[in-house]
């Protein structure tokens, strides 16, 4: 068995290929982590909490210890997003509920989460997530999952239709490259080739330059048809593209691909290179499969390029580590064994060998490569029989696809035949082997091969040049900066000199003049007391009329209410609206006694307040969501009461009229700031209302009203009614003109 027998082991671990998710680093999951107990209860916990969910099941490798994590995270976001009542991310927090059931074998609750999903955002037109949920689906199914690849493929296919539907173009093209991920897997290489090369050509068109995951499957495709040249071009371009930043795993998974490569190629050198680069990514990490696979990688390439104590001392140091997983042991052992077999030590590699093939439990993937190197072993010692028994037991696996390994397969099998006098299959084993290793080594090839790595080194050397030129430019600017700043400090130092002798005879001056000083200004003090003491008072005086103002609004109200015991219909309701508006500007009268700035209402403490007021009277509680944004802004009161009494009449009639028969819905009110205007939105997704309709309709009067009252602050108007009803209202914060309007047109409340 030649050398490179060993080399397709580590390209079936870590060949994980496909889309990889949008996965924060380990660094910003620590972060989260210890920032999470201090945190607001918002949306924002929620989003951290399932990003942190989302961490633990990419990185855990379907550890129970992984999962549990994974799971308390999702349930707290679930609970908080419960407690917000957030319809978004209580949908949100449910479809990571589906990713973790996914991850942990339960299938079909997974998919009937996302179905459900896919039900409601069809139903409700949100074409978008729809589509996001569709694509979730494929994901959860594994690349290998054969009976699933007919389900995986339609999800992404459904996903694509959509998101062109919904003319996103960066999620489309996404879902595009989904579905050649499928027919990657199933085969269909030559449309999986046509369809990633498109995608390169869409992503060009709209600007994308994260590219590496895109040359990671077309270098899949190229070494799946044994088109090594290809593959390395493409892997090549997906190093040049890689982040420097960004999860560790998806860096090292990369390099891995790159690595293995080099491997085949008998570039031993190129991978030994890459290989210590992604080692030295870990100084700050711990060490997980991703790290090991590289060491294995090290120390065969290291093997191949004849330092045998290098990989020895690389391997004996890593096998000494506590926490590496079963399965790296066992492929760390078996390059110890390679290494002793390749010092001519065939006992201690045999032992070596046995003792991973002990251990390898129902891993066909090792399997593969104890056995070829155990009937290499075999033939060595001239024990044909035992070594063909070891071949044969390599054909009850599942078939592997990579050359190198079938070129060795078919090496050994000659020897063995040839020796045993089966001498027609012995040479046509050997013409297989032939014209295997005679397609991945050739002139033409290593001279591509060459080609490749020179515009690769070229690409890396004039990233560098321009890192350095960046380098050189910023430190002549931080010259130039030192360099100014010393002429600064010392012209500084001069006029401080300066200053100082005029600071002394402005001194001498000064003292002359302090005792006149210093008199008058013991009689500012006194006189600036007493008009401390008449401004005081003055407030409290205005403080007790606007306290006497409320309560006289409130016995209003408490009067009112008694009338509509005894009134009905159109009565009753006209009393109603009269109590909501009355308690509207009451409300402005209490904020401004309460508070110990009686010249401004904060609009971001009032408007909740009176949203609230009107939930409550109209116990609309559980039936309609409020969606609530306020600046920061405080309002003169002559400003302040119009602006609510708009808002009291505008959400009144959202409540009323726009969700009829009980129907739930969704009113927002927004108050912000946009330059100097003051901007309020008050919408419903309501049925909305005809703006034809005749004027004695109480909605139509009521809008009549707020045109009245947006007059009365000098604002402008726009009332439209599409999918709802929308009010907007946009206004300046200027006092005096108000005042002026409302001196001589005074609004009438109906």
């Amino acid at each position: 068995m030649g050398k490179s027998a060993l080399l397709f082991i580590l390209f079936l671990i870590i060949s994980v290929h496909g889309a990889f998710g949008q996965l924060i680093s380990q660094q910003q999951s620590d972060s989260l982590n210890s920032s999470l107990a201090n945190s607001k209860q918002d949306t924002i916990k929620v989003k951290n909490l399932l990003d942190l969910a989302y961490f633990q099941l990419y990185t855990s490798g379907n550890s129970k210890k992984g999962l549990d994590s994974a799971l308390a995270y999702i349930k707290q976001a679930a609970a908080l997003s419960a407690n917000l009542r957030s319809p978004e991310y209580q949908r949100k927090t449910r479809s990571y509920y589906a990713r973790y059931y996914s991850t942990a074998g339960a299938f079909d609750t997974a998919k009937n989460i996302l179905m459900q999903l896919i039900g409601y955002y069809h139903r409700s037109g949100d074409v978008y997530r729809e589509a996001s949920t569709w694509s979730d689906l494929g994901k959860i199914i594994s690349y290998d999952d054969a009976g699933r690849a007919a389900l995986r493929l339609s999800s992404f296919q459904n996903a694509y239709l959509l998101f062109k539907k919904a003319q996103h173009r960066m999620e489309e093209i996404g879902a595009y490259k989904d579905m050649a991920d499928v027919h990657l897997n199933t085969g269909k290489l030559d449309l999986a080739e046509k369809e990633l090369l498109q995608v390169l050509d869409e992503y060009h068109k709209i600007g994308y330059k994260e590219l590496q995951y895109t040359y990671d499957l077309l270098a899949v495709v190229y070494n799946k048809k044994q088109d090594q040249i290809n593959e390395l071009k493409y892997r090549l371009l997906m190093l040049q593209n890689m982040k420097e930043t960004g999860p560790i795993q998806q860096r090292l998974s990369m390099m891995s691909f790159a690595c293995k490569l080099y491997l085949d190629l008998k570039r031993y050198d190129k991978c030994i290179e890459l290989a210590n680069k992604a080692l030295a990514l870990y100084w700050k990490h711990d060490h997980d499969d991703y790290y090991y696979i590289m060491v294995a990688m090290n120390a065969q390439a290291n093997l191949l390029n004849g330092a045998n104590q290098t990989a020895l001392d690389l391997l004996t140091k890593t096998l000494r580590e506590k926490n590496i997983s079963p399965l790296m042991n066992r492929i760390l052992t078996a390059h110890l064994a390679y290494y002793y077999k390749n010092k001519n030590q065939y006992e201690r590699a045999e032992y070596f060998y046995l003792k991973a093939l002990s251990a390898a439990n129902t891993s066909e993937t090792y399997l593969h490569k104890i056995y070829t190197e155990l009937a290499e072993i075999n033939i060595y010692w001239k024990r044909y029989s035992k070594a063909r028994t070891y071949l044969d037991q390599i054909a009850t696996l599942t078939p592997v696809t990579d050359a190198s390994f079938h070129a060795g397969l078919e090496h050994s099998l000659f020897k063995v035949d040839s020796a045993e006098g089966h001498f027609t299959s012995s040479i046509s084993h050997y013409q297989r082997y032939k014209a295997i290793n005679d397609s991945l080594y050739n002139i033409a090839k290593n001279k591509q091969i060459a080609e490749l790595d020179v515009q690769y080194e070229t690409k890396q050397k004039e990233q560098s040049i321009q890192l350095l030129n960046s380098d050189a430019r910023t430190q002549k600017a931080k010259l130039e900066k030192v360099n100014l700043q010393r002429n600064i400090i010392l012209a500084a130092l001069g006029l401080f000199g300066v200053a100082g002798f005029m600071a002394y005879r402005f001194y001498r001056y000064k003292q002359k003049a302090n005792d006149s000083i210093i008199k008058s200004h013991e009689l500012i003090k006194q006189k600036n007391k007493q008009l401390e003491f008449l401004v005081e008072e003055k407030e409290w005086l205005l403080k007790e009329v606007h306290h006497r103002v409320k309560n006289n609004l409130h016995t209003i109200i408490c009067l009112l209410e008694s009338q509509a015991a005894y009134l009905e219909n159109d009565a009753l309701k006209a009393i109603e609206k009269s109590q909501n508006r009355i308690y509207t500007m009451s409300l402005i009268h209490q904020k401004l006694y309460q508070s110990d700035d009686i010249k401004t209402i904060d609009m971001s403490i009032y408007v909740p307040e009176l949203i609230q007021y009107l939930k409550d009277s109209f116990d609309v509680t559980e039936r309609i969501y409020f969606q609530v944004s306020i600046d920061e802004i405080s309002l003169d009161p002559a400003i302040a009461i119009p602006v609510a009494l708009i808002i009291n009449e505008a959400l009144t009639n959202s409540i009323k009229y726009a969700f009829p028969g009980n129907k739930r819905g969704e009113i927002s009110v927004f108050l912000h700031k946009q330059g100097d205007l003051i901007v309020l939105e008050l919408a419903d997704n309501g049925v909305g209302m005809d703006m034809k309709v005749e004027s004695n309709n109480p909605v139509s009067l009521g809008l009549q009203l707020m045109r009245g009252l947006t007059k009365e602050i000098l604002g402008d108007i726009q009332i439209k009614s599409s999918n709802g009803f929308m009010i907007l209202v946009s206004f300046k914060n200027t006092v005096l003109d108000y005042n002026e309007v409302q001196q001589s047109e005074p609004v009438i409340l109906d």
